[in-house]
Protein backbone atom coordinates (compact mmCIF):
# COMPACT_ATOMS: atom_id res chain seq x y z
CA UNK A 1 0.00 0.00 0.00
CA UNK A 2 1.40 3.47 -0.87
CA UNK A 3 2.01 5.89 1.63
CA UNK A 4 -0.23 8.66 2.13
CA UNK A 5 1.22 12.10 1.39
CA UNK A 6 -0.14 14.62 3.90
CA UNK A 7 0.90 19.24 3.30
CA UNK A 8 3.47 20.12 5.08
CA UNK A 9 1.27 22.84 6.09
CA UNK A 10 -1.08 20.21 7.64
CA UNK A 11 1.48 18.44 9.49
CA UNK A 12 2.88 21.95 10.90
CA UNK A 13 -0.69 22.79 11.88
CA UNK A 14 -1.10 19.58 14.18
CA UNK A 15 2.58 20.06 15.83
CA UNK A 16 2.15 23.38 16.54
CA UNK A 17 -0.26 23.60 19.36
CA UNK A 18 -2.73 26.92 19.93
CA UNK A 19 -1.44 29.19 22.46
CA UNK A 20 -3.82 29.63 25.11
CA UNK A 21 -2.53 33.15 27.10
CA UNK A 22 -1.20 36.37 25.74
CA UNK A 23 2.43 35.25 26.81
CA UNK A 24 2.25 31.85 25.32
CA UNK A 25 1.39 33.78 22.04
CA UNK A 26 4.49 36.25 22.00
CA UNK A 27 6.47 33.30 23.14
CA UNK A 28 5.50 31.56 20.00
CA UNK A 29 7.58 31.01 17.38
CA UNK A 30 4.35 32.40 14.93
CA UNK A 31 4.61 35.30 17.36
CA UNK A 32 4.18 37.98 14.31
CA UNK A 33 0.73 36.00 12.68
CA UNK A 34 -0.46 36.23 16.71
CA UNK A 35 0.15 39.77 16.75
CA UNK A 36 -1.26 40.79 13.57
CA UNK A 37 -4.63 38.57 14.34
CA UNK A 38 -4.51 40.93 17.58
CA UNK A 39 -3.99 44.12 15.68
CA UNK A 40 -6.88 42.83 13.20
CA UNK A 41 -9.34 42.08 16.15
CA UNK A 42 -8.78 45.37 18.20
CA UNK A 43 -9.22 47.40 15.09
CA UNK A 44 -12.60 45.44 14.24
CA UNK A 45 -13.96 46.02 17.68
CA UNK A 46 -13.03 49.87 17.62
CA UNK A 47 -14.71 50.30 14.12
CA UNK A 48 -17.37 48.68 15.18
CA UNK A 49 -17.40 51.41 18.13
CA UNK A 50 -18.04 48.15 20.50
CA UNK A 51 -16.86 50.74 23.81
CA UNK A 52 -15.86 54.14 25.02
CA UNK A 53 -12.68 54.76 26.64
CA UNK A 54 -12.84 56.25 29.92
CA UNK A 55 -10.97 56.82 32.93
CA UNK A 56 -10.66 54.29 35.47
CA UNK A 57 -13.40 54.57 38.06
CA UNK A 58 -12.65 54.49 41.96
CA UNK A 59 -16.03 52.50 42.72
CA UNK A 60 -17.07 50.58 39.67
CA UNK A 61 -16.20 46.91 39.76
CA UNK A 62 -14.01 46.23 36.78
CA UNK A 63 -14.39 42.76 34.42
CA UNK A 64 -10.77 41.58 32.88
CA UNK A 65 -10.39 40.09 29.27
CA UNK A 66 -8.09 37.78 27.61
CA UNK A 67 -7.02 36.72 23.95
CA UNK A 68 -8.35 33.45 22.51
CA UNK A 69 -5.87 32.21 19.85
CA UNK A 70 -6.90 29.90 17.21
CA UNK A 71 -5.54 28.33 13.92
CA UNK A 72 -8.42 28.10 11.78
CA UNK A 73 -8.45 25.29 8.96
CA UNK A 74 -9.50 24.75 5.99
CA UNK A 75 -11.66 21.39 4.94
CA UNK A 76 -8.77 19.46 3.37
CA UNK A 77 -6.77 20.10 6.51
CA UNK A 78 -4.60 22.82 5.42
CA UNK A 79 -3.78 26.37 7.39
CA UNK A 80 -7.00 29.05 6.19
CA UNK A 81 -6.24 31.85 8.78
CA UNK A 82 -4.79 32.81 12.40
CA UNK A 83 -7.52 34.28 14.53
CA UNK A 84 -7.44 36.32 17.63
CA UNK A 85 -10.86 36.88 19.50
CA UNK A 86 -10.69 39.30 22.77
CA UNK A 87 -13.05 37.92 25.05
CA UNK A 88 -14.80 39.03 28.67
CA UNK A 89 -13.84 37.17 32.01
CA UNK A 90 -17.88 36.20 32.13
CA UNK A 91 -17.23 34.47 35.36
CA UNK A 92 -16.69 37.47 36.71
CA UNK A 93 -20.08 38.86 36.58
CA UNK A 94 -22.66 39.15 38.74
CA UNK A 95 -26.31 38.73 38.24
CA UNK A 96 -28.68 41.93 38.53
CA UNK A 97 -25.20 44.19 38.15
CA UNK A 98 -24.04 43.16 34.50
CA UNK A 99 -26.50 40.69 33.66
CA UNK A 100 -30.03 39.34 33.55
CA UNK A 101 -31.42 36.88 30.99
CA UNK A 102 -29.16 34.29 29.55
CA UNK A 103 -30.67 32.17 27.21
CA UNK A 104 -29.97 31.87 23.70
CA UNK A 105 -31.21 28.89 21.38
CA UNK A 106 -29.46 27.14 18.97
CA UNK A 107 -30.68 24.85 15.64
CA UNK A 108 -31.22 21.60 16.81
CA UNK A 109 -28.15 18.95 14.95
CA UNK A 110 -32.08 17.07 13.51
CA UNK A 111 -33.09 20.80 12.04
CA UNK A 112 -29.32 20.61 10.24
CA UNK A 113 -29.78 17.36 8.76
CA UNK A 114 -33.19 17.90 7.70
CA UNK A 115 -32.09 21.13 5.45
CA UNK A 116 -29.57 18.85 4.01
CA UNK A 117 -32.01 16.28 2.95
CA UNK A 118 -35.08 19.09 1.88
CA UNK A 119 -32.26 20.79 -0.20
CA UNK A 120 -31.55 17.03 -1.62
CA UNK A 121 -35.19 16.84 -2.28
CA UNK A 122 -35.40 20.67 -3.93
CA UNK A 123 -32.30 19.38 -5.86
CA UNK A 124 -30.81 22.39 -4.85
CA UNK A 125 -27.51 22.26 -2.27
CA UNK A 126 -27.39 24.17 0.87
CA UNK A 127 -24.94 27.08 1.36
CA UNK A 128 -23.18 27.95 4.56
CA UNK A 129 -22.66 31.59 6.16
CA UNK A 130 -20.50 32.71 9.35
CA UNK A 131 -21.20 36.26 10.49
CA UNK A 132 -17.96 37.60 11.45
CA UNK A 133 -17.92 39.43 14.87
CA UNK A 134 -21.55 38.52 15.50
CA UNK A 135 -21.69 39.25 19.23
CA UNK A 136 -20.19 42.70 18.64
CA UNK A 137 -23.25 43.95 16.74
CA UNK A 138 -25.50 43.53 19.13
CA UNK A 139 -26.27 46.27 21.11
CA UNK A 140 -25.81 46.26 24.72
CA UNK A 141 -28.86 46.69 27.28
CA UNK A 142 -29.36 50.05 28.32
CA UNK A 143 -29.61 49.62 32.10
CA UNK A 144 -26.45 48.07 32.70
CA UNK A 145 -22.78 49.50 32.77
CA UNK A 146 -20.08 46.97 32.03
CA UNK A 147 -16.83 48.04 32.27
CA UNK A 148 -13.18 46.21 31.27
CA UNK A 149 -9.84 46.36 32.36
CA UNK A 150 -7.99 47.15 28.95
CA UNK A 151 -6.62 44.15 26.99
CA UNK A 152 -2.96 42.66 27.19
CA UNK A 153 -0.84 44.70 24.17
CA UNK A 154 -3.32 47.52 24.04
CA UNK A 155 -1.52 50.68 23.92
CA UNK A 156 -3.08 54.36 23.46
CA UNK A 157 -2.23 57.66 21.98
CA UNK A 158 -0.93 60.32 24.04
CA UNK A 159 -3.18 62.60 22.73
CA UNK A 160 -6.07 60.37 24.04
CA UNK A 161 -4.74 59.92 27.67
CA UNK A 162 -4.35 63.69 28.17
CA UNK A 163 -7.81 64.23 26.67
CA UNK A 164 -8.61 61.90 29.82
CA UNK A 165 -6.76 63.59 32.35
CA UNK A 166 -4.52 60.74 32.68
CA UNK A 167 -0.58 59.91 32.67
CA UNK A 168 -0.76 56.12 32.13
CA UNK A 169 -3.07 53.88 30.09
CA UNK A 170 -3.43 51.80 33.66
CA UNK A 171 -5.56 54.53 34.48
CA UNK A 172 -7.89 53.96 31.66
CA UNK A 173 -11.24 51.45 31.02
CA UNK A 174 -13.35 50.45 28.49
CA UNK A 175 -17.41 51.12 29.26
CA UNK A 176 -18.89 48.65 26.75
CA UNK A 177 -21.49 50.02 24.44
CA UNK A 178 -21.89 46.56 22.51
CA UNK A 179 -21.89 42.77 23.18
CA UNK A 180 -18.65 40.94 23.56
CA UNK A 181 -17.12 37.44 23.21
CA UNK A 182 -17.99 35.61 26.73
CA UNK A 183 -20.58 37.94 28.49
CA UNK A 184 -23.30 35.84 29.75
CA UNK A 185 -25.80 37.59 27.48
CA UNK A 186 -23.99 38.60 24.34
CA UNK A 187 -24.67 34.69 22.67
CA UNK A 188 -29.37 36.12 23.74
CA UNK A 189 -28.42 39.90 22.38
CA UNK A 190 -27.01 38.50 18.61
CA UNK A 191 -29.82 35.96 18.74
CA UNK A 192 -32.67 38.60 19.48
CA UNK A 193 -30.99 40.81 17.08
CA UNK A 194 -31.02 38.18 14.26
CA UNK A 195 -34.17 37.24 15.21
CA UNK A 196 -35.59 41.15 14.48
CA UNK A 197 -33.25 41.19 11.06
CA UNK A 198 -35.02 38.09 9.78
CA UNK A 199 -38.28 38.86 10.64
CA UNK A 200 -38.23 42.48 8.91
CA UNK A 201 -36.99 40.50 5.93
CA UNK A 202 -40.28 38.40 5.32
CA UNK A 203 -38.61 35.48 7.74
CA UNK A 204 -41.26 33.32 9.77
CA UNK A 205 -40.20 31.75 12.60
CA UNK A 206 -40.65 27.99 12.69
CA UNK A 207 -42.44 26.54 15.30
CA UNK A 208 -40.81 23.57 15.40
CA UNK A 209 -37.40 24.83 15.93
CA UNK A 210 -37.11 27.99 16.85
CA UNK A 211 -33.95 28.54 14.56
CA UNK A 212 -35.11 27.89 11.77
CA UNK A 213 -36.93 30.58 9.68
CA UNK A 214 -38.95 29.83 6.21
CA UNK A 215 -39.49 32.17 4.13
CA UNK A 216 -42.24 31.61 0.82
CA UNK A 217 -42.45 33.81 -2.09
CA UNK A 218 -43.60 33.52 -5.93
CA UNK A 219 -40.69 32.25 -7.22
CA UNK A 220 -39.66 29.95 -4.38
CA UNK A 221 -38.88 29.13 -1.13
CA UNK A 222 -35.55 29.81 1.41
CA UNK A 223 -35.25 28.24 4.46
CA UNK A 224 -32.58 29.02 7.25
CA UNK A 225 -30.71 27.87 10.22
CA UNK A 226 -29.23 29.19 12.61
CA UNK A 227 -26.68 27.84 15.29
CA UNK A 228 -24.91 30.83 17.23
CA UNK A 229 -23.23 32.92 13.98
CA UNK A 230 -23.20 29.72 11.53
CA UNK A 231 -25.85 30.26 8.87
CA UNK A 232 -27.36 27.49 6.75
CA UNK A 233 -28.87 28.28 3.79
CA UNK A 234 -31.25 25.94 1.34
CA UNK A 235 -33.80 27.01 -1.12
CA UNK A 236 -35.56 26.53 -4.53
CA UNK A 237 -32.97 28.64 -6.29
CA UNK A 238 -29.56 27.69 -6.58
CA UNK A 239 -27.58 29.39 -3.39
CA UNK A 240 -23.97 27.70 -3.95
CA UNK A 241 -22.76 24.61 -2.12
CA UNK A 242 -22.07 24.10 1.44
CA UNK A 243 -18.22 23.09 1.75
CA UNK A 244 -17.73 23.59 5.77
CA UNK A 245 -20.23 24.17 8.38
CA UNK A 246 -19.46 23.67 12.72
CA UNK A 247 -16.45 21.70 11.18
CA UNK A 248 -17.97 19.83 9.09
CA UNK A 249 -16.61 18.49 6.22
CA UNK A 250 -19.01 18.41 3.09
CA UNK A 251 -18.74 17.53 -0.50
CA UNK A 252 -22.00 17.81 -2.80
CA UNK A 253 -22.73 15.20 -5.66
CA UNK A 254 -25.98 16.07 -7.57
CA UNK A 255 -25.66 12.20 -8.21
CA UNK A 256 -25.14 11.04 -4.88
CA UNK A 257 -26.08 13.60 -2.35
CA UNK A 258 -24.08 14.69 0.51
CA UNK A 259 -21.20 13.16 1.84
CA UNK A 260 -20.03 14.57 5.63
CA UNK A 261 -17.21 13.97 7.14
CA UNK A 262 -15.22 14.30 10.42
CA UNK A 263 -12.11 13.77 9.63
CA UNK A 264 -10.13 17.31 10.78
CA UNK A 265 -12.34 16.97 14.45
CA UNK A 266 -11.08 13.30 14.97
CA UNK A 267 -7.36 14.01 14.55
CA UNK A 268 -7.96 17.40 16.28
CA UNK A 269 -9.58 14.94 19.39
CA UNK A 270 -6.52 12.29 19.18
CA UNK A 271 -4.10 14.94 18.86
CA UNK A 272 -5.77 16.96 22.04
CA UNK A 273 -5.86 13.51 24.19
CA UNK A 274 -2.65 12.45 23.26
CA UNK A 275 -4.01 9.65 20.88
CA UNK A 276 -2.57 10.32 17.69
CA UNK A 277 0.52 7.77 17.76
CA UNK A 278 -1.93 5.35 19.47
CA UNK A 279 -2.96 1.93 17.16
CA UNK A 280 -6.12 1.85 15.82
CA UNK A 281 -8.33 -0.87 17.13
CA UNK A 282 -11.65 -2.42 15.06
CA UNK A 283 -14.73 -1.94 16.64
CA UNK A 284 -15.19 0.94 19.40
CA UNK A 285 -16.27 -1.47 22.68
CA UNK A 286 -15.65 -4.19 23.88
CA UNK A 287 -12.19 -6.80 24.56
CA UNK A 288 -10.26 -6.53 27.98
CA UNK A 289 -10.24 -3.08 29.18
CA UNK A 290 -11.02 -4.50 32.76
CA UNK A 291 -12.88 -4.66 35.70
CA UNK A 292 -14.31 -0.98 35.63
CA UNK A 293 -16.48 -1.62 38.38
CA UNK A 294 -13.39 -2.18 40.93
CA UNK A 295 -10.79 -0.02 39.06
CA UNK A 296 -9.53 3.06 40.61
CA UNK A 297 -11.67 6.21 40.52
CA UNK A 298 -10.14 9.23 38.79
CA UNK A 299 -9.10 12.20 40.70
CA UNK A 300 -10.59 15.96 40.82
CA UNK A 301 -9.45 19.40 39.30
CA UNK A 302 -7.26 19.81 35.80
CA UNK A 303 -5.44 16.75 34.40
CA UNK A 304 -3.43 15.24 31.09
CA UNK A 305 -4.13 12.63 28.58
CA UNK A 306 -0.75 10.90 30.37
CA UNK A 307 -2.76 11.49 34.24
CA UNK A 308 -6.67 11.91 32.83
CA UNK A 309 -9.29 13.44 35.79
CA UNK A 310 -12.57 13.62 35.68
CA UNK A 311 -12.45 16.63 34.11
CA UNK A 312 -10.22 14.34 31.28
CA UNK A 313 -12.45 12.30 31.07
CA UNK A 314 -15.93 14.77 30.64
CA UNK A 315 -13.81 16.33 27.86
CA UNK A 316 -12.87 13.57 25.95
CA UNK A 317 -17.04 12.62 26.78
CA UNK A 318 -17.80 15.97 25.36
CA UNK A 319 -15.80 15.44 21.67
CA UNK A 320 -17.08 11.98 21.46
CA UNK A 321 -20.59 12.98 21.93
CA UNK A 322 -19.84 15.72 19.21
CA UNK A 323 -18.97 13.76 16.29
CA UNK A 324 -21.60 10.81 17.45
CA UNK A 325 -24.39 13.66 16.90
CA UNK A 326 -23.00 14.70 13.72
CA UNK A 327 -22.14 12.24 11.36
CA UNK A 328 -21.38 9.05 13.33
CA UNK A 329 -24.66 6.68 14.50
CA UNK A 330 -22.09 3.70 14.84
CA UNK A 331 -20.49 5.05 17.95
CA UNK A 332 -23.86 6.27 19.68
CA UNK A 333 -24.21 2.87 22.00
CA UNK A 334 -21.01 3.18 22.66
CA UNK A 335 -20.61 6.52 23.69
CA UNK A 336 -24.04 6.02 25.55
CA UNK A 337 -21.94 3.73 27.73
CA UNK A 338 -18.97 5.76 28.52
CA UNK A 339 -21.26 9.18 28.58
CA UNK A 340 -23.25 7.58 32.15
CA UNK A 341 -20.02 7.16 33.66
CA UNK A 342 -19.39 10.87 33.41
CA UNK A 343 -20.10 11.28 37.06
CA UNK A 344 -17.86 9.00 38.60
CA UNK A 345 -15.55 7.76 35.98
CA UNK A 346 -12.44 4.92 36.69
CA UNK A 347 -9.58 3.97 35.11
CA UNK A 348 -11.07 1.45 33.18
CA UNK A 349 -13.99 3.70 31.93
CA UNK A 350 -11.22 5.61 30.70
CA UNK A 351 -9.72 2.76 28.87
CA UNK A 352 -13.26 2.32 27.57
CA UNK A 353 -13.60 6.27 26.31
CA UNK A 354 -10.23 5.68 24.54
CA UNK A 355 -11.30 2.71 22.59
CA UNK A 356 -13.55 4.64 20.93
CA UNK A 357 -10.95 7.35 20.31
CA UNK A 358 -8.66 4.86 18.60
CA UNK A 359 -11.60 3.20 16.68
CA UNK A 360 -12.84 6.88 15.02
CA UNK A 361 -8.76 7.05 14.10
CA UNK A 362 -9.08 3.79 11.93
CA UNK A 363 -12.06 4.82 10.57
CA UNK A 364 -11.79 8.43 10.40
CA UNK A 365 -12.22 8.52 6.87
CA UNK A 366 -15.70 7.24 6.58
CA UNK A 367 -18.74 9.22 5.45
CA UNK A 368 -22.28 10.08 6.23
CA UNK A 369 -24.47 10.03 3.50
CA UNK A 370 -27.56 11.85 2.96
CA UNK A 371 -28.91 10.62 -0.91
CA UNK A 372 -31.73 9.66 -1.26
CA UNK A 373 -34.32 9.36 -4.46
CA UNK A 374 -35.10 13.12 -5.83
CA UNK A 375 -37.40 11.90 -8.43
CA UNK A 376 -39.39 9.83 -6.14
CA UNK A 377 -39.37 12.30 -3.46
CA UNK A 378 -40.80 14.92 -4.90
CA UNK A 379 -43.95 13.58 -5.39
CA UNK A 380 -43.83 12.94 -1.78
CA UNK A 381 -41.51 12.13 1.37
CA UNK A 382 -42.28 9.24 3.41
CA UNK A 383 -41.12 9.08 7.12
CA UNK A 384 -40.36 6.00 9.08
CA UNK A 385 -38.50 4.72 11.93
CA UNK A 386 -36.90 1.82 14.04
CA UNK A 387 -37.00 1.37 17.39
CA UNK A 388 -35.16 -1.50 19.23
CA UNK A 389 -35.16 -1.98 23.25
CA UNK A 390 -33.03 -3.92 25.30
CA UNK A 391 -34.79 -5.02 29.00
CA UNK A 392 -33.24 -4.98 32.02
CA UNK A 393 -30.00 -3.94 30.20
CA UNK A 394 -28.46 -2.44 33.49
CA UNK A 395 -28.90 -4.73 36.82
CA UNK A 396 -28.36 -2.39 38.90
CA UNK A 397 -31.98 -0.68 38.38
CA UNK A 398 -33.10 -2.98 36.00
CA UNK A 399 -33.81 -0.18 33.08
CA UNK A 400 -33.69 -0.85 29.94
CA UNK A 401 -31.84 0.74 26.98
CA UNK A 402 -33.58 2.19 23.80
CA UNK A 403 -31.97 3.11 20.33
CA UNK A 404 -33.42 4.39 17.54
CA UNK A 405 -33.43 6.26 14.10
CA UNK A 406 -35.64 8.06 11.53
CA UNK A 407 -35.32 8.07 8.30
CA UNK A 408 -36.69 10.62 5.26
CA UNK A 409 -37.04 9.24 1.87
CA UNK A 410 -34.36 6.47 3.39
CA UNK A 411 -32.41 9.20 4.31
CA UNK A 412 -31.33 9.08 7.88
CA UNK A 413 -31.50 12.20 9.88
CA UNK A 414 -32.07 11.18 13.66
CA UNK A 415 -30.37 8.18 16.26
CA UNK A 416 -30.23 8.37 19.40
CA UNK A 417 -29.47 5.50 21.91
CA UNK A 418 -30.86 6.40 25.57
CA UNK A 419 -31.31 4.57 29.21
CA UNK A 420 -34.86 4.53 30.18
CA UNK A 421 -36.13 5.97 33.11
CA UNK A 422 -38.79 3.49 34.02
CA UNK A 423 -38.68 -0.26 35.01
CA UNK A 424 -40.65 -1.91 31.74
CA UNK A 425 -42.64 -5.23 33.49
CA UNK A 426 -41.77 -7.05 30.04
CA UNK A 427 -39.63 -6.81 26.70
CA UNK A 428 -43.32 -6.61 25.10
CA UNK A 429 -43.58 -3.21 27.41
CA UNK A 430 -40.12 -1.66 26.91
CA UNK A 431 -40.35 -2.03 22.94
CA UNK A 432 -43.83 -0.29 23.75
CA UNK A 433 -41.88 2.13 25.65
CA UNK A 434 -39.28 2.84 22.98
CA UNK A 435 -41.99 2.64 19.53
CA UNK A 436 -44.07 5.33 21.40
CA UNK A 437 -41.33 7.61 21.87
CA UNK A 438 -39.80 7.37 18.54
CA UNK A 439 -43.36 7.89 17.27
CA UNK A 440 -43.20 11.14 19.08
CA UNK A 441 -40.08 12.00 17.15
CA UNK A 442 -41.17 11.20 14.15
CA UNK A 443 -43.90 13.49 14.19
CA UNK A 444 -42.47 15.99 15.34
CA UNK A 445 -40.44 15.26 12.12
CA UNK A 446 -43.39 15.64 9.94
CA UNK A 447 -44.80 18.72 11.51
CA UNK A 448 -41.35 20.34 11.11
CA UNK A 449 -41.55 18.92 7.01
CA UNK A 450 -45.28 20.05 7.13
CA UNK A 451 -44.30 24.24 8.16
CA UNK A 452 -41.37 24.12 5.44
CA UNK A 453 -43.90 23.16 2.92
CA UNK A 454 -42.95 19.53 1.82
CA UNK A 455 -44.72 17.13 1.17
CA UNK A 456 -45.50 13.87 2.97
CA UNK A 457 -46.19 10.64 2.15
CA UNK A 458 -48.74 8.66 3.44
CA UNK A 459 -47.80 5.10 5.24
CA UNK A 460 -45.43 6.59 7.97
CA UNK A 461 -44.36 3.48 10.15
CA UNK A 462 -42.27 2.59 13.13
CA UNK A 463 -40.48 -0.72 12.63
CA UNK A 464 -39.77 -3.28 15.87
CA UNK A 465 -38.61 -6.45 15.59
CA UNK A 466 -40.74 -7.37 18.73
CA UNK A 467 -43.25 -10.29 17.20
CA UNK A 468 -45.34 -9.81 20.65
CA UNK A 469 -45.60 -6.06 20.39
CA UNK A 470 -46.24 -6.43 16.34
CA UNK A 471 -49.55 -8.66 17.28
Amino acid sequence: MGAKHVPVSRVNALMLKDPKTYREAMKDPRVKQWEEAMRTEIEALEQNNTWDVIQKPREAKLLHSKGVYKLKMNADGTIERYKSRLVARGDEQVYGVDYTFTFSAVMEMISGKVILAVSRIWGVPARPGDVPSAYIKAEKEDNLKIILHIPQGKEFDHELLQKLGVRDKRQVALKLKKGLYSLKQSGRLWNMMLHDILKSLGFTQCYTDSCLYIKTEADGKTLVGIYVDDVLVTGTSDLGVVTKFLGIAFKYNAETGWALNQENNIEEMLEKFGLSESAAVRVPMGGDEGDEETALLLSGGCGSPQRPTVQTFQSLVGSLLWIDRCTRPDIAFAVHGVMRRSHAPTEGDWRLEKKIAKYLKGTKGLKFMIHGDKAAMKAGVLVEAYSDADNYAYKSDRNSVSGGALMMGGMVVVWVCKKKNCVALSTMEAEFVVASQTAAEMMGIMELLQEIGVPIKLGSIVHIDNQASIA
